[in-house]
């Protein structure tokens, strides 16, 4: 409210108010990004127990994350994009919406089918942008999901390989396939975070803008 309002014109009063109501609310509603400390300490636990039995079982319950890495770093470019075009369309049906209400007498300059016509416009190009992402989180979900069978089989294999060539019990191997499940569950949590440091990030980057 204090800034030199010359610099603002460049900014549609739309886009202001939804950086001011949607971007900076995302801090708050987010605290949980910088407090993983559960799922480290779950991870860093199971492991070293696994290690310490048979290092080379934590070989095959972690071999998902490499092709994991690959698997994300496309879909972490197009999560960003994503974001930042989700941002700027929901600023633009805000200020539209903003204006369509705002200024009524227009109906009489005959202007309602423009304004029809524009929302349409707008709603299909947002709708076709969340499809297009959709379609993207699905096929690295099913990629995913093969990967985690893949790694959950091999698990089962090594254990009773293990079991049958007497280098460890029945007993070790079912402990091995639970910590197993606790390793992957713990890379999965703190993969989950990464959707919501993205967004932080493109709130944050919005919000610089408007205080610079």
């Amino acid at each position: 409210l204090v800034t030199e309002w010359e610099s603002l014109t460049d900014y549609h009063t739309g886009d202001l108010v939804t950086r001011w109501s949607s971007d900076a609310p995302t801090f708050k509603r987010n605290p949980e990004l910088i407090q993983p400390d559960h799922y480290t300490f779950r991870f860093i636990s199971a492991l070293a127990i696994v290690l310490y039995y048979d290092p080379t079982f934590a070989l095959f319950a972690l071999l998902g994350i490499p092709f994991s890495a690959l698997l994300s770093k496309p879909l972490l470019k197009r999560m960003r994009d994503n974001n930042q075009r989700s941002a700027a369309m929901n600023a633009k049906l805000y200020g539209f919406n903003q204006e369509a209400f705002q200024y009524p007498d227009d109906q009489g300059f005959r202007l309602i089918h423009f304004y029809t016509e524009k929302l349409k416009s707008l709603q299909k190009d947002y709708i076709n942008m969340r499809l297009d992402f959709q379609k993207m989180s699905i096929l690295t979900s099913v990629l995913m999901s093969i990967i985690g069978f893949v790694v959950s089989y091999s698990c089962y294999g090594w254990g009773i390989y293990r079991v049958w060539s007497n280098a460890i019990s029945y007993g070790t191997m079912t402990m091995f396939l639970s910590l197993s499940g606790t390793l992957t569950s713990s890379v999965n949590s703190l993969t989950s975070l990464i959707p919501t440091a993205i967004s932080l990030t493109i709130s944050a980057g919005r919000l610089m803008d408007i205080v610079e």
